[in-house]
């Protein structure tokens, strides 16, 4: 990485920092970003050249509130999985072991019958 040393030279020594601790761990929050470079509006260029050398550096920029909302979705997508599993599974056994139609006609069985047996 010597040849970004120059580039990264030119930056204050708490972008330095955050440039480092970008390398060492291979992502950022934009919320440290926004430490460092406080005025968006006024360092405009200054945000493109960091961005620009994050991606050059293999630095992933990303929104923690973004990425915590997407991984909440994902975990409520495999726990609903993951709860209807076992039902799926005892419908697909029962299936498997009575391929064929309930006897009688298809009827219920009714409630006395339910209690007697």
């Amino acid at each position: 990485m010597p040849k970004y040393q120059k580039r990264i030279s030119n930056f204050s020594k708490e972008i330095q920092n955050l440039i480092q601790k970008g390398r060492d761990q291979k992502i950022i929050t934009e919320q440290e970003l926004m430490k460092v470079v406080p005025n968006v509006e006024k360092n405009l260029l200054l945000l493109d050249d960091l961005y620009e050398l994050f991606l050059d550096l293999g630095v992933d920029v990303v929104d923690v509130r973004e990425e915590k909302i997407w991984k909440e979705r994902l975990k409520r997508k495999e726990d609903r999985f993951h709860a209807s599993e076992p039902v799926f599974l005892a419908l697909r056994r029962c299936l498997l072991l009575n391929p064929s139609p309930p006897r009688g006609g298809g009827r219920r069985p009714a409630r006395a019958d339910l209690l007697a047996g």
